[in-house]
């Protein structure tokens, strides 16, 4: 993970948007990983990439 910014003040859920160098399956690997150490409302629900996308 190179970048992250989350939004979530004033709104029912948070919204983060994260930048990488690496594929989008390494990514979907670290949500993976983060999500196994964060209790149910903390952790990431869905998750999309721009990659390769214009």
């Amino acid at each position: 993970m190179e970048h992250a910014v989350l939004v979530g003040e004033q709104r029912p859920y948070c919204t983060a948007l994260l930048w990488t160098n690496g594929p989008a399956d390494t990514l979907a690997a670290s949500i993976e990983n983060m999500n196994q150490a964060l209790s149910h409302p903390e952790q990431v629900s869905k998750a999309s990439s721009t990659a390769g996308k214009s």
